[in-house]
């Protein structure tokens, strides 16, 4: 019995994605682009990789107040670890777009959770222009409208 509940226990240690090692980092992003490869459906480079880089350049993240560079950190963490609990995409289309899709889903609760509805309205703003480019799609214009719910909910 025993052994058989130490193989499940490290069956399950070793579940981890390819690139934890680089989970502080946006280098997360392209590492797991490179193992899970989904063209145009591309979450990874095309949306998690853009907008880390983004909102970590050093005109962004700089010129931010302190709560607002503690936000864009732990916001940046929360989401690189979420994707770690999400089946990774096989490369087809279907299996890529239902991944981008539960990668987006967790976009509001990692907001809440690192405090954006704290920041000050000239602060969510600077955040919100940066992913305007982004609003034209739905599951994007519904993270946003959580996020919003939520912080007018806190209040």
């Amino acid at each position: 019995m025993f052994l058989i509940f130490f193989f499940l226990y490290t069956l399950q240690a070793s579940a981890d994605t390819p690139c934890k090692e680089f989970i502080n980092s946006c280098e997360y992003y392209k590492c797991m682009n490179s193992h899970y490869p989904c063209g145009k459906a591309n979450y990874l480079h095309d949306f998690g990789y853009k907008y880390c880089l983004l909102y970590n350049e050093d005109d962004f993240y700089l010129n931010s107040g302190r709560e607002t560079q503690f936000f864009l950190d732990d916001v940046s963490l929360c989401l690189r670890e979420k994707l770690e609990e999400i089946e990774p995409p096989k490369n087809d289309w279907g299996a890529c777009q239902s991944y981008k899709k539960s990668a987006i889903d967790t976009h509001s609760e990692c907001y809440v959770s690192s405090g954006y509805c704290e920041l000050s309205k000239v602060e969510q703003k600077r955040i919100v222009k940066m992913a305007t480019s982004e609003l034209w799609q739905p599951i994007v214009l519904s993270e946003g409208l959580q996020l919003k719910w939520h912080c007018k909910k806190e209040k």
